[in-house]
Formats: structure tokens, sequence, C-alpha cells
């Protein structure tokens, strides 16, 4: 049963791969060799770096006009639209970090890294434009009073 549920993993597309991936973190801490888990984790974060390079690429096209929902102010927008990005990639690593054998691995550190910069960017640019929207808030409000 468990081969056959691996085998469909690898036909999923990789958001899907990895959430359920992550939720064999229970299989993981039973130690049975022949599952070979801890193949399948180093594969998820594989793909999970696979996602990282694309929001990178996402941010980096998007940041100056990034996609705005429908009846968001720019500024609001473009801070929901860096929230988003964010919790699209802190979501894998918050399980990752769980598992200490994945974590020890060099390409796991790597990953990190990346995700850490990444993370930092898009926090960097939320805070710009909470600011700006601060710096709005009070010019209406004394030019009001």
């Amino acid at each position: 049963m468990h081969l056959v549920f691996f085998w469909t993993l690898k036909k999923l597309a990789k958001l899907q791969f990895i959430s359920i991936l992550l939720s064999t973190y229970v299989l993981h801490r039973l130690h049975l060799p022949c599952l070979d888990i801890m193949a399948k984790w180093k594969q998820a974060m594989t793909l999970y770096m696979d996602d990282l390079l694309f929001v990178q690429d996402l941010y980096s096209e998007n940041k100056e006009h990034p996609p705005i929902a429908r009846n968001f102010p720019p500024i609001s927008g473009k801070i929901a639209w860096a929230r988003q990005l964010y919790r699209r990639i802190s979501g894998p690593v918050e399980v990752f970090q769980k598992n200490k054998d994945l974590m020890a691995l060099p390409e796991t550190k790597k990953t990190i890294k990346k995700y850490n910069r990444l993370a930092r960017v898009l926090v960097e640019y939320e805070l710009i434009f909470v600011q700006v929207s601060v710096a709005f808030m009070l010019v209406a409000r004394y030019a009001h009073s």
C-alpha cells in the first residue's frame, strides 16, 4: 500500500506532492527502512527549492507592479501580495524543521539559506509599503486637523 502511495505522489503537481509528503512526518518517525522516507524528504526538499526559485522569479518580475486583487488600494495590494508569497514559502519550512535528520544535510542548509534570503526580501518589501501607508495616514490625519 505504501508503495502505491509514494508512486502516486510522483504523478501529482509539485505543491500537492510537498503538502502530502509533509503529512508523512508521522511515517518518518516510525523509522521503517522499507519506506525510504528520507529519500522522499530529499525529493520534497528539491521540489521546495524549485518553488523558492519560482517565487523569487515571480517577485523579481512583479515587484514594481504586482498583481493586485480587485478592489484593493495599490499599497494594500502590494502588502497583501508580499504576504501571500511569504506564506507560500514559509509553510513547508515549518514542517521541514521538525525533521532533524533532513536539516543536517548540506542540500537542506543551502535551501534554508535561500529561504532566509527570500523571506527577508519579502518582509522588507512589505515593511516599506507599511511605512508608506502609515506616512499617508499621518499626512491625511494632519491635513484634516
